[in-house]
């Protein structure tokens, strides 16, 4: 199985995870499973409720544009983020539901 994970830069869980040092454990802990992960290390433009403004919606998509692009571009099987926000972004810029890795970690083992 293919992972893809997203760590944002804009205000959101993630940016706290960068600004705190802690590094990437979800990509980390997915990793300690065999799966196949890569990181899409791009800004999702959400910054809390910037980039869900109509004033600022257009705006937001236009500088989420790596990620979204980095997100098709791996073909994944599974998409997953640690921010709410930025799965949110995922969802609307590529069609595809990004879920939490807890969630992966749940469903990969049944429970």
């Amino acid at each position: 199985m293919s992972i893809i994970t997203h760590s944002g830069r804009c205000g959101n869980a993630p940016c706290h995870l960068k600004a705190q040092n802690i590094g990437y454990r979800s990509r980390d802990l997915l990793k300690l499973t065999g799966a196949k992960v890569q990181l899409v290390d791009r800004c999702s433009a959400v910054d809390g409720t910037w980039g869900m403004t109509a004033e600022y919606h257009d705006l937001s998509l236009k500088w989420a544009g790596k990620l979204l692009r980095g997100m098709e571009k791996a073909q994944a099987d599974v998409y997953a983020s640690d921010c709410p926000l930025a799965a949110l972004r995922i969802l609307e810029g590529t069609g595809t539901k990004a879920l939490h890795p807890v969630i992966v970690l749940r469903d990969a083992y049944g429970l």
